[in-house]
């Protein structure tokens, strides 16, 4: 897993390298793009020769293992159809945070972790064995996502504040809860001034359309 940890991290380096101060950062969209590319040409079979890495380096309090790139790449197993391994990865980020203190990427490992739920959900036959706490229940799923709205919003980061209520919108869009889920997505668009030409507000921007018709 080392090797797919280093891929992400220099492909979020690479995002970072091309923002032009004064303008909007890469957004979520773009690095999880940059990330899944990076992660596809390193091939999955990259990380499961040492699935124990993480915890190791957790142990000896290593400041070179960032949470940011661990996200990331729990994101792109899911994406890829390995949840079951994403999920471990996001375990082991929640040892981090434990162990560091640092909880600046809370309200991201809420959000993937309640996507990696969700797709768990959707699977036909769920495997015998998951990682600890892999409950893929619904109301597990909508835990997460109000878990990473409420951190954005003590954070008063509008940016992933934006994104999980998009997360919860689209799942109450999914149990028939239209109106809930346009009232909570709504205002938080309405905040934004700018930038509407950057994918997350432009996906927004079509969930906002969906839950009015």
């Amino acid at each position: 897993m080392k090797r797919l940890y280093l891929a992400c991290m220099l492909s979020l380096r690479g995002c970072r390298s091309y923002w032009i101060p004064g303008s909007y950062a890469p957004t979520w969209s773009e690095k999880r793009t940059s990330v899944l590319k990076a992660i596809e040409k390193e091939g999955l079979q990259g990380g499961t020769g040492d699935n124990n890495w993480v915890g190791r380096h957790r142990h000896i309090h290593d400041p070179g293992i960032q949470q940011e790139p661990l996200i990331f790449l729990a994101d792109a197993y899911g994406q890829l159809g390995h949840i079951d391994e994403g999920l471990g990865i996001l375990e082991e980020t929640q040892a981090l945070m434990e162990t560091s203190g640092e909880r600046y990427y809370a309200a991201e490992w809420h959000q993937v972790r309640g996507e990696l739920l969700w797709q768990d959900g959707a699977r036909p036959q769920a495997p015998a064995t998951r990682p600890q706490g892999g409950d893929a229940g619904t109301p597990r799923v909508e835990a997460c996502f109000h878990q990473a709205l409420a951190v954005a919003r003590r954070q008063q980061a509008k940016s992933w504040e934006l994104r999980a209520a998009m997360r919860l919108a689209r799942l109450w869009q999914q149990q028939g809860k239209r109106a809930k889920a346009y009232a909570l997505l709504a205002p938080v668009y309405g905040w934004f001034t700018e930038g509407f030409d950057t994918a997350d507000l432009q996906e927004a921007k079509v969930l906002l359309e969906e839950l009015a018709e």
